[in-house]
């Protein structure tokens, strides 16, 4: 185990600041540049899949900017790891076997109001996690407005609503001309 260096005087106070100052950049800009050029979807819409590439590539470029590991090993395994994952996501959006095997599979939790306790069950699903996921998801609190509730691939509850019935508000004759008034809610 390598030991750990601690500066004694300003200048190298300084210069070991730079270092880390420089390095942190560096690896920063290529972290970015890897994520960008592997078209990752690490913040958003991750998959477990993209948490994974996410917490290891933190990992292994934390350890560049300390200098704990060279820097032409930290770009090569961040390189590899980014390629790895650029590889398993185009073969999984042109293969739905190999898709749901690296990203998992959707699930129906609700029909026409009606819960499917089995899939509910199968993941890991309360009652009262469908519940608020509607009313987060879909601005929704009775299952009878429901159509439809999936646990989708990356782990969210999908809602569709039941379309709402429209509303006769006022039916006028006129002049001969019938008018009639609905309004219909979303």
């Amino acid at each position: 185990m390598e030991k750990e260096y601690i500066p004694d005087d300003l200048s190298s106070s300084l210069l070991f600041c730079g270092t880390i100052i420089g390095r942190s950049l560096l690896v920063y800009g290529f972290g970015l540049a890897a994520l960008r050029l592997g078209k990752s979807r690490t913040l958003s819409q991750a998959t477990a899949v993209d948490a994974i590439l996410a917490l290891i590539l933190g990992s292994v470029l934390a350890r560049g900017i300390v200098g704990s590991i060279p820097l032409h090993t930290i770009f090569i395994a961040s390189a590899t790891l980014v390629l790895a994952h650029w590889i398993l996501s185009r073969m999984s959006a042109r293969s739905h076997r190999i898709g749901e095997l690296v990203k998992g599979h959707v699930r129906r939790l609700v029909t026409n109001g009606v819960v499917d306790w089995n899939n509910m069950q199968k993941s890991h699903l309360s009652e009262h996690d469908l519940l608020e996921e509607m009313r987060l998801n879909a601005n929704v609190e009775d299952l009878s407005q429901v159509a439809a509730a999936y646990k989708e691939r990356n782990g969210a509850i999908g809602v569709v609503c039941k379309p709402a019935a429209p509303k006769v508000i006022e039916i006028s004759v006129q002049d001969g001309v019938q008018t009639v008034r609905i309004v219909i809610e979303h």
